[in-house]
């Protein structure tokens, strides 16, 4: 019982990012722009934030976040490097890269009974469970993935020796004795402005080695924003109070009696916390519910101060000096595809999503609001991409497609069938709620059987991943990407701009 509570608590965790309450929230007033005085992170009316009172505090984070973009640039110097190599040796031995790389680099790799059980104890996996499920075979292809990924570092080092290679990054790493193995093999040092690497006399720039994970940069870059962001807000939230409280009243205990004092949590908001999440009811003792209680509590205070805090920059914008990342702008063919909204309208919304995804299901409902708010001045296209480890996706998008050739009135009812109970998805289930659209299914039989539905979900999927799309949902607004079921605040503002142009 106490397994299956921490269990449950840890979805709680997770899923408190997906909010429970129903507080608008408003939009905080910051003005982007390059630093115009050295030393200054933000300014609101005569207060001034400074850079080490934004840093202090969330060094650590700021540090782990951008060792987390160094890693994402680093794993892909290391693959461009090797592709490098290994395209120039295969051609002289006129070879595939795959054929190459099997043969004369790691040839030979095996692994051992001896360190299949070695594996397994050192992270307490039993007799019984190594036996059981295919667990050995899962532990042997993945300590021979090892061997053979130390094998191609152990000769890419080799080739980089040999050929001056020279990686046009600031090597974050130097100073962690932890984490500076993963640089082994490689020479950072200063390069012209704009290279990034430097094999032999051969240079390559910025756009050669990023282009193709401009998403996962997007991403990295913009969880460093956010830390300073909110790290901002902490700090305007106390200056604001500590003004308006006086001087014999503390920040906090204003904030509870001016922001706070009126948050009530209902049962009901607690029963479709457990519904949304699938938490069983047995499951649902007293210590349970008081921790849910609590999850809904802390996300109606976050809202109501995020609220508070835009009111307090309504008439005085936020004058911020440290610019967010641009987002990655992406060019998506979407004829042929189902879509709602204008047919022609300015903004155009592609969602890349997963019918079995419970995230997606919350975003769903971000563009149903935003189809409310903005009717036909914004065309939502539709886009499969169910991921593989979803067994029952896959069958209920091919259906989908089948019903939306019988009118694109089809595809969304299902759509919205589908996400509102993603515990029917079975084969059995799914056909029957495209039967219980009155669908004739001998068309729908005929769609399936044909194959016509599994093409144009592959190439959806396909399209999505030549995009570089890799977790769902994934949206491009007019192009530019979104990432994850975000409030339609985050949407809304794209719009507006696009709408603006």
């Amino acid at each position: 019982m106490k397994n299956n509570l921490l269990a449950l608590m840890a979805l709680l965790i997770a899923s408190l990012v997906a909010s429970c309450t129903k507080v608008e929230n408003k939009k905080i007033n910051f003005n982007f722009s390059e630093s115009v005085t050295s030393g200054i992170a933000a300014k609101v009316g005569d207060f001034e934030v400074t850079n080490s009172a934004l840093i202090s505090g969330i060094a650590p984070m700021i540090k782990k976040a951008e060792q987390k973009l160094f890693f994402v640039k680093l794993n892909r110097v290391r693959a461009f490097t090797i592709e490098h190599f290994m395209t120039n040796d295969s051609r002289k031995k006129k070879l595939t890269n795959e054929q190459f790389l099997e043969k004369y680099i790691v040839k030979g790799a095996t692994v051992t009974s001896r360190e299949i059980v070695k594996f397994a104890k050192e992270r307490h996996i039993t007799d019984d469970a190594l036996a059981k499920g295919g667990m050995r075979n899962k532990v042997k292809q993945f300590l021979l993935v090892q061997k053979k990924r130390e094998r191609i570092d152990a000769w890419m080092a080799k080739r980089s020796k040999k050929h001056n290679v020279v990686v046009g990054l600031e090597n974050v790493l130097a100073d962690n004795k932890e984490l500076a193995t993963a640089t082994n093999g490689l020479i950072f040092g200063k390069l012209p402005k704009g290279v990034v690497l430097k094999v032999g006399s051969k240079s390559f720039n910025y756009a050669e080695l990023f282009s193709s994970i401009k998403n996962e940069l997007f991403e990295a870059e913009s969880s460093i924003h956010t830390i300073k962001i909110n790290a901002l807000k902490s700090i305007l939230v106390d200056h604001f109070a500590t003004k308006l409280a006086g001087k014999d009243i503390k920040a906090s205990d204003y904030l509870e009696k001016n922001v706070y004092a009126k948050i009530v949590v209902s049962k009901e908001e607690v029963d479709e916390f457990a519904k949304n999440r699938s938490i069983p009811a047995t499951a649902l003792n007293e210590q349970l519910l008081e921790r849910i209680k609590e999850f809904v509590k802390s996300a109606k205070k976050k809202g109501l101060l995020e609220n508070w805090l835009a009111s307090q920059t309504e008439k005085s914008s936020v004058n911020v000096y440290f610019m967010p990342p641009k987002r990655p702008v992406f060019e998506i063919n979407t004829n042929g595809s189902v879509f709602a909204g204008g047919e022609n309208a300015k903004v155009v919304i592609v969602e890349f999503t997963d019918f079995q995804c419970p995230f997606c299901s919350k975003g769903s409902e971000v563009m149903k609001g935003l189809k409310k708010k903005y009717g036909d001045k914004i065309k939502v296209v539709f886009k499969h991409f169910p991921l593989p480890f979803h067994e029952q996706a896959k069958f209920a998008h091919e259906v989908a497609y089948c019903a939306s050739l019988q009118g694109n009135k089809n595809f969304w009812s299902l759509y919205y069938k589908f996400f509102a109970d993603q515990s029917k998805l079975s084969r059995e289930q799914v056909l029957e709620a495209a039967k219980s659209l009155k669908l004739d299914m001998k068309k729908v039989d005929s769609c399936l059987g044909s194959g016509d539905a599994k093409k144009v979900v592959d190439r959806d999927f396909k399209e999505g991943q030549s995009v570089g799309v890799n977790s769902t949902p994934t949206f491009f607004v007019n192009g530019q990407l979104v990432m994850g079921a975000q409030p339609i605040s985050v949407f809304s503002e794209l719009i507006d701009k696009e709408l603006k142009k």
